[in-house]
């Protein structure tokens, strides 16, 4: 996959950036060093992660360094992004769809 064509939507990804933490970027990038990393390729390899279940090695180089896609996964998941998504994503499908909950 090409991170220019990168599925997810322009829609899709306003909500994702809205659950990404600003306070892992501080400090960062403004005084030198090195420049941030392009958060929507990021989230993109870090998808390709998940979904294909291969080793970080292994994630195309065209998502970034792997170092880089590894160290943003883990602030991600320390600071609850990935379950708010997989949250709001189901109430949205679920006013959207529904969802026929079955205990």
């Amino acid at each position: 996959m090409n991170p220019s064509t990168c599925e997810i939507s322009d829609r899709d990804w306003e909500m994702i950036q809205k659950v990404l933490p600003n306070e892992i970027y501080k400090g960062h990038g403004s005084l030198g060093g090195r420049p941030h990393a392009d958060l929507r390729r990021t989230f993109c390899g870090i998808l390709h992660f998940v979904r294909s279940g291969c080793q970080w090695d292994l994630v195309p180089k065209c998502y970034g360094a792997r170092s880089t896609l590894e160290k943003y996964f883990a602030k991600w998941v320390h600071f609850g992004s990935f379950d708010q998504l997989m949250t709001e994503s189901l109430e949205l499908y679920d006013r959207v769809i529904g969802i026929k909950w079955k205990f």
